[in-house]
């Protein structure tokens, strides 16, 4: 890890954070969770996060997402390299949108790491894409056998009812 002369790490990066309402970000913890997963991978980097940009609600479509634009304002004026996300499904769910973002993110020096890189580096918009994909597959996977559960467990009920 990469220290300054006063023992704090001497990366710097902002970090985001993004749910699709405001109404997700109480009920669920999202947010909170979202962030320890960004803290520990910063941790885990060596990086110091020197500040949290939230989205809670609101879109994701190309130079309509305040919040995302902003981001990219700070950085360029703190001169910033890198920005922690959660996963690149925060930026946007859109492969499209997505690769739209990164490419505008690196245009202005910012690269994206998420705690499945787990790198400082550039990606290249295939290994966002397959990123999201996986992730993608992942998801569906593991709501394919909770509604597998979910059906058994209502047919047995039905069973024992009958």
């Amino acid at each position: 890890m990469k220290m300054s002369k006063n023992n704090k790490p001497s990366i710097k990066a902002v970090a985001f954070v993004r749910v699709k309402a405001r109404k997700s970000a109480d009920n669920h913890n999202c947010v909170q969770n979202q962030k320890a997963q960004i803290n520990e991978t910063a941790e885990e980097l060596g990086v110091e996060i020197v500040k949290w940009f939230e989205q809670l609600g609101g879109t994701t479509e190309k130079l309509k997402n305040y919040t995302l634009l902003s981001l990219v304002e700070y950085a360029k004026q703190k001169k910033i390299k890198y920005a922690l996300i959660s996963s690149y499904s925060r930026i946007s769910r859109s492969s499209h949108e997505l690769n739209w973002w990164v490419g505008y993110l690196k245009e202005h020096g910012i690269k994206v790491v998420s705690p499945d890189t787990k790198e400082l580096i550039e990606l290249s918009p295939d290994d966002i894409l397959q990123d999201s994909l996986a992730k993608l597959l992942r998801d569906y996977v593991y709501c394919t056998r909770s509604e597998m559960i979910k059906r058994a467990i209502r047919n047995k009920k039905l069973q024992a009812s009958k």
